[in-house]
């Protein structure tokens, strides 16, 4: 839908449903967002935020639909409503969007003053005090979300553990994903899965990007599409998942705080104890998750139900997880230490960000295919934000395909001769990775810890987890 046309119609909506009448100004699409469309605006003297499926999408087609299952934006609405008169701190919704909007599903909030991108909350200097103060302030919110009781005409989906593994696993087949490091991941999860719990109503995406913080603290919770009810602990841990830290990769709590920390903080806002075990197995599986919805993404774009560029790249991210992933099952299983040398790893030696014409090298024609497409893509101006993000993904893939020529051939072969030598091929050892005898083998670890880094080298070298887990694997 052209711009000025979508203008128009999202005028007469708030005409219609505020009963006013005036032009809306200021409008602008809010970058980021994998699956919804955000975009602030202006009207009658007060900021609102849209949140609607993107054109040609209707809910159903929602990529969590094959990933968790997204609620019905009129029941997100309701939820957030039933969370404010809880004493939730969100965005309080003006009106839902109607047929007659022509606008597709969605709904208008009230615009929150803050900050919402973790890189700038995480690393600004403004917000030193606002980062002393979010890890009690997040925990008093989320344990209040616990306290909300679900309306059975929100036909909030209900699992547990077991069957929330199940599930995922279907996914997981669904998504074509190979990853031998997720289904070690699948195996452990299985067989250490926690009794059922309590059903409560969850969050189910409460972490760093989906709340709104100004300088003296949190001012919103956002992104209530993965409600549902399930056990505390598996929100309680999903603000700790590794992906969701942002480059602070050892303050585990959002990169803000330590672990340990967010739990006490949860138990004291909730006056409840945590059971340690339980909240392992729930990081564990939160981690997984996020590889399973990268590899979806990533299906998506090969069946091309949504050919997007976003979809293909995210897909590259599940590299990132099978790093946290043997971080994480390293402690869950104290495994024999590293046997390997990690000066001897390859590492590739460009990037293409920035493109230094002076320094660059020629090697292949693909080489020099990929470094004049960066070029091109770097010198495009005029953008809006979310063109200016899209160009900062391309060029995050383009760097991607440049290490992947590089590298790939190479690290494949070192991976098939470690399994020829723990005496498997590439098609057995998914399934013998799941029998506990080798959970010991100092081998078989080895394997799992330089696989994941050599995967990661050519899709996130710069990814925290990775020098994390260089540090953690270099022999004393």
């Amino acid at each position: 839908m052209e711009l000025d046309i979508f203008s128009k119609k999202l005028s007469k909506a708030c005409c219609n449903a505020l009963g006013l009448r005036d032009n809306l100004s200021e409008l602008k699409r809010l970058s980021g967002g994998a699956n919804m469309e955000s975009w602030s605006f202006h009207f009658s003297g007060k900021n609102y935020v849209l949140r609607r499926m993107p054109d040609g999408l209707a809910e159903n087609d929602n990529y969590n639909s094959s990933i968790a299952r997204a609620l019905p934006l009129e029941t997100q609405a309701k939820v957030i409503e039933a969370a404010i008169a809880a004493g939730v701190t969100a965005p309080s919704i003006a009106f839902p969007l109607s047929v007659e909007d022509d606008l597709g599903a969605g709904f208008v909030m009230d615009h929150i003053a803050g900050e919402t991108l973790p890189q700038r909350i995480l690393n600004k200097a403004e917000f030193i005090r606002a980062r002393e103060a979010l890890v009690p302030q997040c925990a008093h919110e989320l344990a209040a979300i616990h306290n909300i009781q679900a309306d059975p005409e929100w036909q909030l989906d209900h699992t547990t553990p077991l069957q929330a593994l199940e599930q995922l696993k279907d996914r997981s087949i669904a998504a074509n994903c190979r990853s031998d490091i997720c289904t070690f991941a699948f195996a452990w999860l299985e067989e250490n899965a926690p009794a059922p719990s309590s059903a409560r109503l969850l969050h189910g995406d409460f972490r760093m990007g989906n709340i709104i913080v100004d300088h003296k603290g949190l001012t919103a919770v956002l992104d209530w599409e993965l409600a549902h009810l399930g056990d505390i602990v598996q929100d309680l841990a999903y603000f700790c998942t590794p992906s969701w830290r942002f480059g602070h990769y050892t303050c585990e709590a959002g990169g803000i705080d330590t672990m340990q920390n967010w739990i006490a903080a949860y138990e004291q806002a909730a006056n409840t104890n945590i059971d340690l075990k339980r909240f392992e197995w729930w990081l564990i599986y939160n981690c997984l998750w996020w590889g399973v919805v990268c590899a979806s993404m990533a299906q998506m774009w090969r069946d091309s139900s949504e050919r997007s560029l976003e979809r293909a790249i995210i897909g590259r991210r599940i590299s990132e997880v099978e790093i946290d992933l043997v971080l994480l099952l390293e402690k869950a299983i104290r495994p024999p230490a590293p046997g390997f040398d990690m000066d001897k790893l390859t590492a590739p030696q460009i990037e293409l960000a920035t493109p230094d014409h002076g320094n660059f090298e020629p090697g292949t024609q693909d080489d020099e295919t990929i470094m004049a497409i960066s070029e091109w893509l770097s010198a495009q101006q005029q953008m809006d934000n979310h063109k200016k993000f899209e160009q900062k993904v391309a060029l995050n893939g383009l760097s991607m395909a440049m290490r992947s020529a590089r590298l790939r051939r190479h690290h494949v072969d070192k991976q098939n001769q470690r399994m020829a030598e723990l005496g498997f091929t590439k098609l057995d050892f998914g399934e013998s990775i799941q029998k506990k005898a080798l959970w010991q083998d100092a081998n078989f670890w080895d394997h799992l810890r330089l696989t994941a880094i050599e995967n990661c080298l050519i899709d996130q070298p710069d990814y925290a987890g990775l020098h994390a887990a260089k540090t953690e694997w270099k022999p004393a």
